[in-house]
């Protein structure tokens, strides 16, 4: 029976720790993930204006919103 008890503590320790690790990463990662592909998708499509900024970037609007997206050349 003791060895049963200690299989099942660890089994709830492994399920506390996967659901801890989880809710990390769509607490903090998925949200800057997220925020990436979707300003990284609107300067796709974006107008540009064809001059360069010193720091690499390009002035952009996306329906009415200003973008700072990367200088493609």
């Amino acid at each position: 029976m003791k060895e049963a008890t200690s299989e099942l503590n660890l089994t709830v320790i492994v399920v506390i720790s996967i659901a801890g690790l989880a809710a990390f990463f769509y607490m903090t990662v998925w949200p800057m993930i997220q925020n990436n592909v979707n300003r990284y998708t609107k300067c796709g499509v974006a107008i540009c204006e064809k001059q360069k900024n010193s720091d690499g970037t390009v002035n952009c609007k996306y329906k009415g919103v200003d973008l700072k997206c990367a200088w493609k050349g």
